[in-house]
Parts: structure tokens; C-alpha cells; sequence
């Protein structure tokens, strides 16, 4: 499940590029700080149910995230990757930022990524059912997506907002110098086979488990409903797990 994010979504217009002599990336991390301290950062929130204490909260982070020195000179390095080599130019559909806190995601320790997927499955469960298997279907737009989360978010308790945004802003830290962390695919098979077979057993007794189960194993027939049901699901055995196989299941869940 993608994480929420305030994204940070610069457009850059290749023609401009190319009537400039020479790009600095001093020059560009201005501008790039320049283009967000002029956003309605505030406004957008409130829109989207932020009020109170959880308010300041998420204005600060969307500005820290976005102002972070090692962040911002990452995406100027991008700049000027793209107009040297303006033909590999490649559209960033989830931002900047959110590829960071993918691959930075696995680098952070066992307690913190529990606590972050602890946060997650409270946003997931606080979500409507068909809202919810239309997240995790990939059934929503970029947009559509970063607003439904966000709304659920706001209504977190605000040391765990805090939590949760101190954690994305790590991971986006972690991603700029740091690939992906992977399982191996041995592992992966086992660790994903453990959790299915924890979902099942918790399936015992439910009054669709039937249809829950056949979603289960062939996901893409799932409806919106079943696929939320059992995403709640997969995320709570998953923190149910111990030892070794704790860490490699937060590792799994982390996994682009």
C-alpha cells in the first residue's frame, strides 16, 4: 500500500531549458525552494479536513519535506540530469518525493516500521469499504489517491501524525542516497505464503469466507469490498509476526 504524501510534483518545461547557456544547481534548488514557500500549502489542508493541532503538524512536514537540503538537491540533480539528456526525460506520475520514501522505507529500523504500517492500518480501517479496495486495487488516481488518504490522516491522533511524518520524512532522506531494499525471491515467496495462510485462518468463521478465500487466492477477482476486507487483513498478520520473520515481512511490505 503507497504511502501518503503531500507530493512534491515540479513541472519543468524541457524548451525553456534549452534556451538557457548553463544551469546551476545552486540556481535551481532557489527556485525549487522559491516555488514552494509560494504554494498554499495551508489552504490545501484545511480542504482536505486538517484543522487544529493536526494542521500545524502537516504544514510543517509538507514544508520541511519539501525545503530538506538533501531532498531538494536530489530533485535538482534531476533538473539538470533531464536537461543534459533531454530525450530521457521521464514523467515522475507520484512526484519526487514518494519514490524516496519507497526506497528508503526498508532502511529504517523494525520498531519504526512497525509503528509506521501500526499508522497505516489505522488509516486503512478508518477508510470506507469502497473506498478503501479502490486504494489498495489501484482503482483511484494519483490524485484521488493522495486526497482520500490525506483525509483519512487528518483524523489521526496527532503524536502519531507527528510519528508517521517524521518517519516518511526519514525514509525520503534514506531514499536519496539508497536503493529499494528487496527480499530474496525464495524469501519473499515464503514470507508472502505465511501471511496468506494467517489471513486464512483468521477467515475461519467469517460469514463470507468462501468468496474471501477464492479472492484471496486470485486477487484480480476480488471486488472492492473483499479486497479491502483482506488487506486489513494481510496488514494485521503481518504485524503479528515475531523475530526474523517480523523484519522480513515489514521488509515485504515496504518492497515498490
Amino acid at each position: 500500500m503507497k504511502r501518503f504524501l503531500i507530493l512534491l510534483c515540479c513541472c519543468f518545461a524541457a524548451p525553456l531549458w534549452a534556451q538557457t547557456v548553463e544551469v546551476k544547481k545552486a540556481d535551481i534548488e532557489r527556485l525549487l525552494l522559491e516555488w514552494q514557500a509560494g504554494m498554499p500549502i495551508r489552504e490545501e489542508l484545511v480542504g482536505l479536513g486538517y484543522a487544529g493541532a493536526n494542521l500545524e503538524v502537516a504544514v510543517t512536514h509538507v514544508r520541511r519535506i519539501n525545503s530538506d537540503p538533501v531532498i531538494i538537491g536530489y530533485v535538482a540533480d534531476l533538473v539538470i540530469d533531464a536537461y543534459e539528456n533531454p530525450k530521457d526525460i521521464a514523467v515522475q506520475a507520484n512526484g519526487f518525493i514518494l519514490p524516496l520514501v519507497d526506497r528508503g522505507m526498508g532502511h529504517l529500523p523494525t520498531s519504526e516500521l512497525v509503528y509506521f504500517y501500526k499508522v497505516e492500518q489505522a488509516i486503512l480501517g478508518a477508510l470506507p469499504l469502497r473506498n478503501c479496495g479502490q486504494l489498495v486495487t489501484g482503482r483511484l488516481s494519483s490524485e484521488r489517491y493522495s486526497r482520500t488518504v490525506a483525509a483519512a490522516a487528518s483524523k489521526l491522533n496527532t503524536p502519531a501524525l507527528k510519528e508517521y511524518y517524521r518517519l516518511q520524512h526519514k525514509a525520503a532522506r534514506l531514499g536519496v542516497t539508497r536503493q529499494a531494499k528487496h527480499l530474496s525471491d525464495q524469501r519473499r515467496d515464503q514470507v508472502e505464503a505465511m501471511i496468506q495462510q494467517g489471513v486464512e485462518q483468521q477467515l475461519q468463521g467469517h460469514k463470507d469466507a468462501k468468496k474471501l478465500t477464492r479472492a484471496l487466492k486470485d486477487p484480480a477477482r476480488a471486488n472492492t469490498t473483499q479486497a479491502c476486507v483482506l488487506s486489513r487483513l494481510y496488514v494485521q498478520e503481518a504485524l503479528a509476526q515475531t523475530g526474523a520473520d517480523l523484519r522480513d515481512t515489514m521488509i515485504f511490505l515496504s518492497m515498490p
